[in-house]
């Protein structure tokens, strides 16, 4: 995304109570009029109110069109994108003139709500990572049981019955025994060397996975 933002032109010509004049295109406002030429980028999402009558746009960027838009003064899209009459911010005017009203600015415009949406992704952990996480609170549960368990058998009964049998110090020791001892240790190795042999499979049929993550992904694809 930051590629594609620095595609944005810097500087742009308005026309303002009928003086021309260059400004920063960060300065722009909705209602300003705008002039393009050949090989200017767009630098707000624009309606088209003068053409020299071959201008035309190249929205790779931001649709993936190879052909080049023509622009005209009449809407005839059925969408904001589809609208020749629309010029959209970052794209490139490939051939004429045009004279354009500012319409939509900054994170409001096309490319704007591109960035948002790149950059409010939420990453979700994966099957296995959700599998891992739903195990190891298992094992937190079932540990604080069984401390909580011999702690309260120790109150109740050793400690009030049997005194001699386990001190104060023993049954710490037994408790924090029992803790380590429920710690899965050995999980992550596990798991790391379980998709490291998968991802040596995948070598053997020409298939180089970036990462371990990325085996655990294609795993789960039928």
């Amino acid at each position: 995304m930051n590629s594609i933002l620095d595609l944005i032109p810097s500087e742009c010509v308005v026309v303002r109570e009928g003086k021309t004049s260059k400004i920063a295109a960060a300065d722009l406002a909705v209602g300003d009029v705008v002039m393009l030429h050949v090989g200017n980028k767009v630098p707000a999402d624009m309606r088209i109110i003068e053409t020299s009558g071959d201008v035309r746009f190249d929205r790779a960027v931001l649709t993936g069109e190879s052909e080049e838009i023509e622009g005209h003064i009449d809407s005839l899209g059925e969408t904001f994108l589809e609208a020749p009459n629309v010029a959209l911010m970052g794209t490139h005017v490939t051939n004429g003139h045009a004279k354009g009203v500012v319409v939509l600015t900054g994170g409001r415009t096309v490319m704007g709500r591109i960035s948002k949406l790149t950059t409010t992704t939420k990453v979700k952990p994966t099957l296995i990572q959700q599998e891992i996480t739903r195990f190891v609170r298992l094992i937190i549960i079932l540990t604080v049981i069984l401390a909580l368990s011999i702690l309260i058998v120790w109150l109740a009964w050793l400690h009030r019955d049997h005194k001699p049998f386990m001190n104060v110090v023993a049954m710490l020791n037994n408790v924090m025994g029992c803790v380590v001892a429920f710690i899965p240790e050995g999980m992550p190795v596990a798991v790391t060397l379980t998709l490291s042999l998968v991802a040596r499979r995948m070598k053997d049929i020409s298939v180089l996975p970036k990462s371990l993550a990325t085996v655990e992904t294609l795993g789960c694809v039928t």
